[in-house]
């Protein structure tokens, strides 16, 4: 479904305001927040994530959700 950090989002704001129970104007906030701290960049319905180390701390991500296991530190 995406080619590197890259990935198709045709939803609108209200669209995800309504599939998630939350306010377009808070979805609206929270996706400027991302781009303005770096994380993610939007541009003609697709979204880039910029810094994935980062994106997932912001969102306080677990790999162990997914029961998968720890990602291996770069170069080993």
């Amino acid at each position: 479904m995406c080619e590197g950090p890259n990935f198709a989002w045709p939803m609108t704001q209200e669209q995800i305001g309504d599939a998630t129970g939350l306010t377009s104007v808070h979805v609206n906030r929270t996706v400027q927040r991302m781009r303005g701290e770096g994380l993610i960049n939007t541009a003609n319905q697709t979204v880039t994530i910029e810094d994935w180390p980062a994106l997932q701390a912001a969102a306080d991500f677990s790999r162990a959700y997914l029961h998968l296991p720890e990602a291996r530190a770069e170069g080993r």
